[in-house]
């Protein structure tokens, strides 16, 4: 788990010092324009590029997208089927497309649906599988594809005063996947000491996997939150929210 409390406190002090370059790089949003939400998401593929590598520029660096890595998760828990997810590298994060926005500048809410194209995911697996009663080990590394991938995420904001200027961070976001699609599932040493046990419980994991995501989607989501709330907090440190949304 990152220690995101951690890494925004230390960061807080050198990120003043950069106002005016993160301020130079984001497209400026006036609050009553009637295109606003069109204006918000061209200000974020501005930035798409740089959330990529995690590198904004002039010395200035956060958590990279693409890859994103993930310590560990628990992987849909079954009677049957127990499995953890170590070591996670998630890429094509960064191909996002937002579908919709939604915009509340006096509340300061967004309410957006990203879609993925396209998400590889590639891990240490460690899965107990219970075969006539008796628990079978295996580990290896797993390699999975998900496609047409939609998750709604809202932000929501709060003013906070500081050097006589108000600043604006974000809540914890709201990441809820809502729509998403196995392409391809694989694993390696798979049950190496049995010769049909291999076979027998990929078949069984590729049947249920839609059940098992759905196991796991709050943790991935748990994750993404975390990871996406810490980005977005950066970002709104690089201004004030009237420099960020001015009349």
């Amino acid at each position: 788990m990152f220690n995101f409390l951690h890494i925004l406190t230390s960061f807080d002090s050198y990120c003043y010092g950069t106002v005016t370059f993160l301020a130079s790089i984001f497209p400026v949003c006036f609050r009553d324009d009637p295109q606003l939400s069109n204006c918000i998401v061209r200000a974020v593929n501005v930035l798409k590029p740089r959330l990529a590598t995690g590198d904004l520029g002039d010395g200035f660096r956060t958590i990279r997208l693409d890859p994103l890595y993930i310590p560990k998760i628990t992987y849909g828990s079954t009677s049957r089927l127990q499995t953890k997810l170590t070591n996670i590298y998630l890429k094509g994060l960064n191909n996002f497309k937002i579908e919709k926005l939604h915009a509340n500048i006096n509340d300061i809410k967004f309410d957006m649906l990203f879609s993925f194209p396209r998400i590889n995911m590639k891990s240490n697996y460690q899965m107990i599988f219970g075969y006539l009663g008796a628990p079978m080990f295996s580990e290896g590394q797993m390699l999975e594809t998900f496609t047409n991938t939609k998750v709604r995420v809202v932000l929501k904001g709060r003013l906070y005063p500081k050097n006589g200027q108000r600043y604006f961070k974000f809540d914890p976001i709201y990441f809820k996947i809502v729509e998403n699609t196995i392409t391809f599932v694989d694993f390696t040493n798979f049950f190496p000491t049995t010769s049909f046990l291999g076979p027998f419980v990929k078949n069984y994991f590729i049947n249920n996997a839609e059940f098992l995501n759905s196991k796991v989607y709050p943790d991935f989501e748990k994750a993404l939150s975390e990871t996406f709330t810490y980005v977005a907090n950066q970002v709104a440190l690089s201004a004030t929210f009237d420099e960020a949304f001015p009349y």
